[in-house]
This record gives C-alpha cells, sequence and structure tokens, in this order.
C-alpha cells in the first residue's frame, strides 16, 4: 500500500520519504531532476540515484494502476444504476452514454504527432466519473537493445504495448501516436461491455450505445467496424456518435478566421469582434440544443426545427 501519515519506525523513515518524493513527482507529473532543482532553490539538500527512482516510480505506479481499477469499476456500477433508472436499458442491458478523447505529453498539430506515450479516458454523461482507461507506450530501450542485437531480451518489466485500467491489456500493440486514440476507444468500449454486474442487480451487461467525442471520425468508425475486435453484441445496434460542443465551437472559430484571413476582410465586415459575436451566437444555438435553455419543447427534434426557422437573433431575444 501507499505510504499515509502514520508514525514511522526511524529505520524505515528514509524509505519513506523516498517514496513519498516518487509519489509526489507521479502526481505533479514533474521530472525528477525539475523537482531536484526545485527542492536545491528552497535550500533542501535532497538527490536519489536515478536506478532507485526508477524502482520507486514503479512501485507507485503499480499501487495507482491499482486503486484506479478499483475507483473505475465503481463507478462503472454507479453509472450504469444511473441509466438503468433513467430508463435507458434495453433487454437487461444497460445502455450507457459516454464521453471519451485522447491525450499526448507532446502536442499535436493535427497531422504530425510525435509522442511515445499518451492515453485515452472514457466518462459517464450521468455520473461524470472515468468508467474506463487506456495507457499506451511505444518504447522499451530494453527491448529495443535487444531487438538491434538480435537476442532475446532479459527478464524485466516492460510497459511498452497497451495497458488498460479497467479493460484487457494488450502488450502486443505497436500502433502510431495518433492510432493510441481509436485503440483506447476500442479498448475501453470492449472492457465496459465485458463486465458482468452482481446478483443484486436486476441486469448483468451494459454496452456503450451513445458515444461524445472530437469531429475525428477514427474512433466510432473502429468501434462499429465489422472487422473489428468489438463484438457482434456491443455493437449492434451500431454506438451513435454525439458531436461535442467545445469542439464544434473551436472549428466554427477557425473557419471564421480563415474566411477573414483568405478574403483579407477587415473593418466591420469581418473583424475579429464580428467573429466572437457570431461565435456567441453559435454557441448559444448548440447548447440549446442538447439542454434546457429554451423551454416550452418536449424533444430536442422540435428545438432543431424551431431554431433552423427562426435563424440567429430569435434565441438571444427569447432568453
Amino acid at each position: 500500500m501507499l505510504p499515509t501519515s502514520r508514525k514511522v519506525s526511524p529505520e524505515n523513515k528514509f524509505h519513506e520519504v523516498n517514496v513519498l518524493h516518487a509519489l509526489g513527482e507521479q502526481n505533479a507529473g514533474l521530472a525528477p531532476a525539475k523537482v531536484e532543482k526545485f527542492l536545491t532553490s528552497l535550500g533542501i539538500n535532497y538527490s536519489m540515484y536515478r536506478s532507485t527512482q526508477s524502482t520507486l516510480h514503479k512501485h507507485v505506479g503499480k499501487e495507482i494502476v491499482a486503486m484506479a481499477k478499483e475507483s473505475c469499476e465503481s463507478a462503472v456500477i454507479e453509472e450504469a444504476i444511473a441509466t438503468k433508472d433513467s430508463g435507458a436499458a434495453t433487454g437487461g442491458v444497460v445502455q450507457l452514454h459516454v464521453s471519451g478523447d485522447a491525450a499526448w505529453p507532446n502536442r499535436g498539430s493535427g497531422r504530425s504527432y510525435a509522442s511515445f506515450c499518451g492515453m485515452f479516458v472514457l466518462v459517464g454523461a450521468l455520473r461524470k466519473s472515468i468508467l474506463s482507461a487506456s495507457i499506451f507506450d511505444k518504447m522499451c530501450f530494453t527491448c529495443e537493445h535487444a531487438e538491434k542485437q538480435k537476442r532475446q531480451a532479459p527478464k524485466h518489466d516492460c510497459w511498452r504495448g497497451a495497458r488498460g485500467i479497467f479493460c484487457e491489456d494488450n502488450p502486443d500493440w505497436r500502433g502510431s501516436s495518433k492510432a493510441m486514440e481509436a485503440e483506447g476507444a476500442v479498448m475501453c468500449v470492449k472492457g465496459i461491455g465485458a463486465y458482468t454486474f452482481c446478483e443484486p442487480c436486476d441486469f448483468s451487461k451494459a454496452r456503450v450505445s451513445k458515444f461524445t467525442s472530437d469531429e475525428d471520425s477514427n474512433m466510432i468508425s473502429a468501434i462499429n467496424d465489422p472487422n473489428g475486435d468489438v463484438p457482434a453484441e456491443l455493437r449492434d445496434p451500431p454506438v451513435e456518435k454525439n458531436s461535442d460542443p467545445n469542439h464544434l465551437q473551436k472549428l466554427f472559430y477557425k473557419a471564421l478566421e480563415n474566411l477573414r484571413v483568405e478574403k483579407k476582410w477587415t473593418g466591420n465586415i469581418l473583424s475579429v469582434n464580428v467573429i466572437k459575436y457570431f461565435n456567441k451566437l453559435y454557441r448559444y444555438v448548440v447548447k440549446s440544443t442538447v439542454g434546457l435553455d429554451i423551454p416550452g419543447f418536449e424533444a430536442d427534434e422540435e428545438k432543431v426545427e424551431w431554431i433552423s426557422e427562426a435563424g440567429l437573433e430569435n434565441p438571444l431575444a427569447r432568453r
């Protein structure tokens, strides 16, 4: 278990401090050199061998992953119960609505992704809790050194491949940085669908029926691919794709900005202030179709029809 604030014996206090040091680096996402510079600037003389730090990081990391798996399992149960209470269950199978996205340590430009590692996180729509996650690592110096010498790699703690939190690991994964997003979505959807709930529940299975993400279609295509890794019972009927309002707003703003640069419009025709004003109106329209901003409508389809006929100014006047 991870160390706590309990009293420790003198012979274990140094080990306890070192473990806390590694835990702090993991929690803050700081490199060991950065931490040493910070402590040195405070007048604290603290240093540790790199091999010792690596060992402690692996120890702390395994405990964090174990705790994350327990947390995700509880989150999936709570999300399934909340979804069942809302009436979204068919034939004893709970139809979950989730959102997911990937992240990389190195920022990508949309065409170039150079990160050696990345992660994908799946979040429930009702409870707003993390249901599943997958971690990807493209490099292992021990394995790569052995491959260059054309020999068998020695026994070691290898993290290359895909590691799942509440989903199945895939140590043989060797994809690109961009492919981490689609592979992570497939792993998380499969992990939730493979879980069997306990006896007291009046349902035994759950599946992802609605998936909210950005405008990249690779994830939903990989999930609904008939030749993919997702079982047929989890993609029949196909998982529905919903757009994230935040990404839609950014794409709209970027399109107007590109239009202004292309046409060289200045002044009051399509200035920065005009673009911000249009973006504000567009944000209101998108939010109104999925929220409760416009009263008097029983379904979202009626809101969409009214907004398409009313134009951009009527929603502001109706508030």
